[in-house]
């Protein structure tokens, strides 16, 4: 067998394209790119064989896996938006072979990308990973794979893939027919390719692995090589080491807990910062000293930062593994994407962002007053346990939103800095990048929140300002207009704040479900309201319940 299994893999075309290949991609410390091209056939006995049979058996389900891989699937389309790549989601022949890791694969919504010589394999890798870097679609966290759906791979139309060894980034081409495409060959490209990110090499270069066997990374029937035993125990410890693979639930210690409070992969929290602003998060006087240089103020916030941080005893640990399991249980069935992303929680001493809870990137960040009322009081730990998960869904793919966004009467728009500049805004840490317009009789408004001085503290804010469009497509706000000029706007949700931010009204409508639908308790909900309640049930239902978490 081991004759034949190298037979197999020198019969099946591959290379390793050197270091310089993907220059922009080096600069963020990764390797190489492996390239893996498929066999032109597989088995016809796999082919062929009814679906029930050849479904995966003994895997474990994807709910009591401790650990996941976020993927984000991006799937190239022309300059036009037609004529886009074979695409799929392949969930469980994947999930299958990753059992030993106790791994499952979650798939975000899926991303279009109207950029026709990428979709036609035109464009030189080292191209498309720049583009997609500097405008989001290739996300920058290392905890995060994004999956490039193409139709050419530099010339080559597949079924093929190419996987960033020990990185973050796959292009994957499943053919010109993709309904007509075996699904244990499209699961087997991701599959293969995933692999290559979490740093597995071709069996041919490993020699931990032995030849004995088929393999997820060596030759042989895609069946095979997406058995459980497709990945060996060695695969398996290197799979782990990943920082692509992600605790189900992780509480960070208070060193690991300085650090995502300073990490800006996901934005500016510090240096994008009004210095009242940090004064606030800080809780310093309002005339406290802030350094204006960002590595002066990058290394006094990692000092403060570090002050704030904290441990989680024994005790809250056990109370939010049981507060998230109730929650994962109430909405996993309806919201499965929601209930099975990974939970990150960060503790903060008393006064950090006046005790607020919020999110940083990834992690929901908690202090000790939220975290006893979290032990005390059931429905108040499930209302902001998923208030703040949304946040980070919200996060993860913002565009799976905008549409909900859209039909609850905002839109987006870009602010003028220049004409901004002296409003002392406040950032959101759940909405931090956005700006959100609304229409109020004809007239575009932005509920923007400013920080003021009152009695020798810093407050919160709300302006109301009417929008100007002014030169490159930028709005300047004009001077601040009573609040009551939202009216009706502001009252349809029910909701005491939070309007400055579509974000925030879905998740404090959230909350509102979960109450009603999950826990049976009696809200009063205007009658106006009732149409964004029924639109944000469905939408939750679309872009929480996909085929990525089934």
């Amino acid at each position: 067998m081991a004759a034949r299994r190298r037979n197999d893999r020198s019969a099946t075309p591959h290379n390793t394209m050197t270091p310089g290949t993907v220059s922009s991609v080096l600069r963020f410390g990764l390797l190489a790119i492996i390239a893996f091209c498929l066999p032109a056939t597989s088995s016809a006995q796999d082919a062929s064989a009814p679906e029930a049979a050849r479904a995966p058996k003994e895997v474990r389900g994807a709910v009591d896996r401790q650990h996941v891989v976020i993927l984000q699937p991006v799937v190239l389309c022309d300059d036009d938006g037609s004529h886009a790549a074979p695409f799929a989601l392949p969930k469980q022949w994947v999930d299958r072979v990753y059992t030993k890791a106790d791994l499952e694969f979650l798939y975000l919504p899926p991303r279009r990308w109207s950029y026709g010589d990428a979709r036609q394999g035109k464009v030189n890798l080292d191209v498309i990973v720049a583009a997609g870097q500097a405008n989001g679609m290739i996300s920058r966290d290392p905890r995060i794979v994004t999956l490039l759906f193409v139709s050419s791979v530099d010339g080559q139309a597949g079924p093929l893939g190419r996987g960033l060894q020990n990185g973050n980034i796959c292009f994957v081409c499943l053919g010109p027919t993709p309904d007509a495409n075996d699904p244990m060959m499209e699961a087997f490209v991701v599959a293969h390719e995933v692999g290559h990110c979490l740093n597995l090499r071709h069996t041919v270069d490993d020699p931990r692995v032995p030849d004995e066997a088929f393999n997820l990374q060596g030759g042989g029937p895609f069946e095979e090589r997406l058995a459980v035993g497709g990945l060996h125990e060695s695969q398996r410890d290197t799979v782990m080491e990943s920082p692509l693979v992600n605790a189900r639930l992780r509480f960070y210690t208070s060193a690991e807990s300085a650090r995502r409070l300073l990490d800006e992969t996901w934005g500016p929290y510090v240096t994008g910062a009004h210095p009242d602003q940090l004064r606030f998060v800080l809780s310093l006087a309002p005339d406290a000293e802030i350094p204006l240089g960002t590595e002066a103020r990058l290394a006094f916030a990692r000092e403060k930062h570090a002050g704030y941080a904290a441990e989680f005893t024994d005790q809250e640990k056990k109370v939010l593994r049981g507060r998230v399991a109730d929650l994962q249980s109430l909405m996993g069935a309806e919201w499965p994407l929601l209930a099975r992303l990974p939970w990150n929680f960060v503790k903060v001493r008393d006064g950090f962002c006046r005790g607020f809870p919020h999110t940083r990137g990834l992690s929901i960040v908690l202090g000790p007053r939220a975290l006893a009322r979290i032990e005390k009081d059931p429905a108040f730990a499930l209302t902001v346990l998923l208030h703040e998960k949304l946040h980070v869904a919200q996060r993860l793919a913002p565009h799976a939103f905008a549409s909900l966004y859209s039909d609850y009467g905002y839109q987006r728009v870009e602010i003028d800095p220049g004409a901004s500049a002296g409003m002392n805004l406040v950032q959101n840490p759940d909405a931090l990048s956005s700006t959100w317009a609304i229409e109020v009789d004809e007239i575009l408004y932005w509920l923007a929140t400013t920080m003021i001085k009152r009695g020798g503290r810093l407050i919160l804010h709300e302006e109301l300002r009417p929008l100007e469009p002014g030169a490159n497509g930028l709005f300047a706000p004009g001077p601040a207009v009573p609040l009551a000029r939202l009216g009706a706007f502001r009252e349809r949700f029910a909701i005491r704040s939070g309007h400055d931010h579509p974000n925030e009204v879905a998740a404090y409508l959230a909350e509102q479900i979960l109450r009603m639908d999950f826990l049976g308790q009696q809200v009063e909900v205007l009658p106006a309201a009732e149409k964004d309640l029924d639109a944000t049930r469905s939408a939750f239902r679309a872009l929480l319940g996909g085929v990525g978490a089934r």
